[in-house]
């Protein structure tokens, strides 16, 4: 299913006959093609990589944030007295939002 190493190939044995044929050096964008070819890889590479790296970073990002507004342990609810009838939000206080 992998088709594209056997395009490449394909590509540059072409190009290799027109080299031969004309006399001239093939260029693409000012490089030559196999030179053009491993940076384009390696540009998508770095941005995979770069795009890895932004999912983890907010996925952290958000389990840090998460504990702010879940609700209370039950041990921190035995330590300070708060029952299971009194509804307390700390949402407001430890974001920082005016009751």
């Amino acid at each position: 299913m992998f088709l594209l190493p056997q395009i490449e190939k394909r590509v540059k044995d072409e190009i290799l006959l027109w080299e031969k044929d004309r006399g001239q050096t093939f260029l693409v964008n000012g490089m030559f093609f196999i030179n053009y070819i491993k940076k384009t890889w390696q540009d998508h590479e770095e941005d995979k990589r770069r795009e890895k790296e932004d999912r983890v970073s907010k996925a952290v990002d958000l389990n840090d944030q998460t504990w702010l507004i879940c609700k209370p342990f039950t041990a921190f609810r035995q330590i300070f007295g708060f029952s299971a009838k009194i509804k307390f939000n700390l949402r407001p206080l430890l974001l920082g939002i005016d009751t």
